[in-house]
């Protein structure tokens, strides 16, 4: 039990760092890959705040999520480093998507981002995305620029409608959005 609280604390640790490092660096040199670097972070650190239902994953094994991209992959290799924790799948068909833990929509693309939401309306997958306002559209998680800093949004509504249990150290640190759990 000790353990497992000093676990979360050094994770927690670590998730605060890399959002301080990424909060408070402007996003200049090379925006794309800087910004997407960062996100790939983000997400990484992610999946150790998130509980899936029991029947979706058991957390005392090594699972790989696999992490779905609906639209371009500006991630190129960021996950490569993580293999035994992703696997990593780029414009998936509609028979694979099933099996995927997390999809991420990329851009703005507001069809997509609402035929994947009715896809997984009750299901455990997390839903990531990258445009402004689709925290309040259903998306669970979404990766924002604000004053030129990468900020993430989280909708608990539809978190909690899927069954996906988010650690409240990751609540302290996003920006609470209210929203469609259809």
């Amino acid at each position: 039990m000790c353990r497992e609280n000093f676990l979360k604390k050094l994770g927690c640790l670590n998730l605060a760092a890399l959002l301080l490092l990424s909060a408070n660096q402007p996003l200049h040199a090379t925006p794309t890959d800087r910004e997407h670097t960062i996100k790939a972070g983000l997400i990484i650190k992610f999946i150790d705040f998130i509980e899936w239902p029991a029947e979706k994953t058991n957390r005392k094994t090594n699972l790989q999520y696999k992490l779905c991209i609906l639209g371009e992959n500006r991630f190129g290799n960021l996950f490569s480093h993580e293999k035994n924790k992703f696997i990593l799948r780029v414009n998936v068909d509609n028979q694979e998507i099933k099996s995927c833990n997390i999809v991420f929509i990329t851009d703005k693309n507001l069809f997509l981002l609402k035929k994947t939401i009715k896809k997984f309306e009750n299901q455990p997958v997390l839903i990531i995305s990258e445009t402004k306002g689709y925290g309040k559209l259903g998306a669970d998680i979404n990766l924002i620029k604000k004053q030129n800093k990468i900020k993430f949004e989280i909708n608990r509504d539809t978190l909690k409608k899927k069954g996906l249990k988010i650690s409240s150290y990751l609540l302290n640190l996003a920006i609470l959005v209210e929203g469609k759990s259809q």
